[in-house]
């Protein structure tokens, strides 16, 4: 992995720390920040690695609730 972007599922910043298609470096020190700053708020987090063309990334979406559909 080299980089983490962070998404929003519908509603948008829920987290002020976290703008939609916000991105960092790769390492385990910032995959474990984001996701304590996403559970700390009190949202849902779903990581995916990217399976498209650029497979050196990881995808953090939040959501409210459970990633549904609209």
């Amino acid at each position: 992995m080299k980089r983490i972007v962070i998404a929003y599922w519908k509603e948008r910043d829920l987290i002020p720390f976290f703008k939609d298609n916000s991105v960092f470096d790769y390492s385990q020190e910032n995959q474990n920040m984001v996701i304590n700053k996403i559970i700390e708020a009190g949202f849902s987090a779903m990581l995916r690695p990217n399976m498209g063309e650029d497979k050196d990334t990881l995808l953090v979406y939040i959501d409210k609730g459970r990633f549904g559909q609209s």
